[in-house]
């Protein structure tokens, strides 16, 4: 007895011959298969949905529904359309194999039939689709995995932009706040110096004092620039849009990298979470620029396609080679790609090397 895809295995067979139905049916018994025996097709179809068989042995000649109609009817079925079909059949024409093989058979057996041969090939066939069944419970179980890892990731973006509007805040609060208090009381004591000291020694002190207050506002500078990345309250006031021009505006003035802006779109109807996640995107990929393109100029395009925003940020830099890069997938990609997945849409990244870098967000966004 052929080793174990039988046990248990539920076998429906479709025979107009009652003796044919029962050799087939002891053959298969005697290896461990349930059998269910029918006469002709139309039968065999009703009694399909409930008994969802493993497998089906179906003769082609029989009188009303021919073998043919019936494995037709049974791919129709959603239910029954991945069950492998074997026809059995006196006919050995080629014609009549092809024809059985395109209308959804997966294998055929001419009669009279061996005993061994059926074992064989009934084995075989469910092996194959006890297999298929595996493989199918193991995309879903892969789709759902990917499906909640993709809603944690994204649960742990949105907690970092939490975190960084609260760090903002308290930086805001407890440094910023106190560098500006420190430079009003370094400008009085300056004033108080200026009235009181009338000696040599006076300039040298009102130096320091410059020096102190230069240093003063290079850091609330350095301050607030930290605070623009962690929380950007232009993106909150005048939208993405314009926010999107005046990082551009200030790419262009530190990095002395050409950097322009074109749109046709006054304005876009965000939610808060939209209108983050493009700007994060927007910055990390000048950043990656910046630190990996080697280019002289870049440029923003923002429009909206098919019912889609997309926004593409181009370069003429050195260029980004996926062969070279395809399994440096690096956390700032992966982060633009979840941000991406917030937003319903998706991003690439396309370029060739000396040809510059595109990077291209699209999210669903309807303007009516």
């Amino acid at each position: 007895m052929i080793n174990s895809f039988f046990d248990n295995a539920n076998v429906l067979i479709v025979d107009d011959d009652q003796y044919n139905l029962i050799i087939l049916g002891e053959i298969l018994k005697r290896n461990g298969c349930t059998i269910r025996s029918f006469l002709d097709g139309v039968a065999a179809l009703r009694a399909s949905e409930e008994l969802k068989p493993d497998i089906i042995l179906l003769d082609v000649m029989m009188p009303g529904m021919d073998g043919y109609e019936v494995c037709q009817r049974l791919k129709e079925n959603p239910n029954l359309c991945d069950v492998p079909v074997i026809f059995i059949s006196s006919l050995q024409g080629s014609k009549d194999v092809v024809k059985a093989l395109r209308s959804g058979g997966v294998d055929y057996i001419t009669k009279p039939f061996e005993a061994e041969e059926i074992v064989s090939r009934v084995n075989t066939h469910l092996k194959l689709y006890q297999q298929h069944k595996q493989l199918i419970e193991l995309n879903a179980y892969l789709n759902e995995s990917q499906e909640q890892f993709t809603q944690f990731t994204s649960h742990l973006i949105i907690g970092r932009e939490e975190e960084r509007l609260q760090l903002s805040k308290e930086i805001h609060d407890k440094i910023a706040q106190v560098l500006i208090v420190l430079k009003i009381d370094m400008g009085v004591w300056r004033n108080k110096i200026l009235f009181l000291c009338e000696n040599p020694t006076s300039h040298e002190v009102l130096d320091n004092f410059k020096e102190l207050m230069n240093t003063v506002d290079t850091t609330i500078k350095s301050v607030v620039k930290v605070l623009s990345k962690l929380k950007s309250d232009e993106l909150e006031l005048l939208g993405f849009i314009e926010t999107a021009k005046l990082c551009s505006i200030e790419f262009e003035c530190i990095n002395k990298i050409k950097c322009k802006i074109e749109t046709s779109l006054s304005k876009l109807e965000l939610n808060e979470q939209q209108g983050v996640a493009l700007y994060r995107i927007l910055q990390e990929s000048l950043s990656n620029i910046l630190q990996h393109a080697n280019a002289t100029s870049v440029a923003i395009y923002l429009y909206i396609h098919d019912e889609n925003f997309v926004m593409e940020i181009t370069d003429n830099g050195i260029g980004y080679s996926i062969t070279q890069n395809q399994s440096k997938d690096t956390f700032g990609l992966k982060d633009m790609k979840q941000r991406a997945h917030i937003l319903h849409g998706k991003l690439t990244i396309t370029g060739k090397t000396g040809k510059g870098t595109c990077v291209k967000v699209e999210m669903p966004y309807r303007t009516t």
